[in-house]
């Protein structure tokens, strides 16, 4: 299959401190809004990070069973793609363990597993390759790195696919933040040079969208789900249709508090 229907969440900052919309509550609403725009259509559902908040672990144990009530059992999932984020460090540990465990838990895929040695993993979909980026890698709280050449490697071994990198830090500074990536070029510079379709990101809480180069590649970032800092500004995810490689259309939903709902709208790009 050529079509890819794709969910692209993050920030979901469980076991955190929230406004007027709880993650939990968040992640039921969002289920109902893609029900009613995808029906029983495949989709891709991709998370980039920071499911937890300050690596504390009950968060991904709420976060396990939130993500299983509201959104499989709405929506026909057939792959999930994840990352850790920042957050995502527990205790300092480098080799992600409990952020292994959460993601084994929800994809049952052995190849979605970090550490310091193995800060890239590819997992393919059809005729598409996501490559899931640990900017987080380096166990350092307040920076992200990337791993260019894992990176590289892993985006000349999917040439005969189209990819998709998705990374937690945000590669772009902007009024909301966003600095404290490093390799923020040479991550952009590689996305564009080896044709990657989309670059995908969360951790700033606001929504970004830019696109790079020829072909060109849609760099786009999630907002936080929940965790903002006012009610009813950031709370966002992203929807995206492709085929062929070709991004048709591009969806941001918004909390909107007076409907207390996830309205769509079609992304400017």
């Amino acid at each position: 299959m050529s079509r890819l229907n794709m969910v692209h969440m993050s920030d979901l900052h469980f076991s955190g401190t929230y406004n007027s919309l709880q993650p939990d509550d968040a992640l039921e609403l969002a289920g109902i809004a893609l029900a009613e725009d995808f029906g029983e259509s495949p989709l891709v559902l991709s998370i980039s990070g920071d499911i937890t908040t300050k690596g504390d672990l009950n968060g991904y144990h709420e976060a396990l069973g939130s993500i299983k009530k509201h959104l499989f059992a709405k929506l026909n999932i057939e792959k999930i793609a994840l990352c850790p984020g920042n957050h995502d460090i527990v205790n300092g540990d480098k080799y992600f363990r409990d952020f292994n465990k959460f993601a084994y838990a929800l994809t049952h895929d052995y190849l979605q597993n970090w550490n310091q040695n193995s800060p890239v993993c590819k997992i393919e979909y059809n005729k598409y390759a996501f490559l899931l980026v640990n900017s987080a890698y380096l166990g350092d709280y307040r920076f992200g790195a990337v791993p260019i050449t894992a990176l590289e490697t892993a985006l000349r071994s999917s040439r005969d696919k189209y990819s998709i990198i998705i990374i937690h830090h945000s590669p772009i500074s902007s009024a909301y933040g966003g600095e404290g990536l490093t390799e923020s070029y040479e991550l952009l510079a590689t996305a564009a040079r080896e044709n990657a379709i989309a670059l995908l990101h969360g951790h700033v809480h606001s929504d970004q969208v830019l696109l790079l180069g020829s072909k060109p590649t849609l760099v786009s970032g999630a907002a936080s789900l929940a965790f903002s800092p006012d009610p009813n500004m950031n709370n966002q995810f992203c929807a995206y249709i492709f085929d062929e490689g070709h991004l048709e259309k591009a969806y941001t939903y918004t909390y909107t508090a007076n409907r207390n709902k996830f309205i769509p709208k079609e992304m400017t790009l």
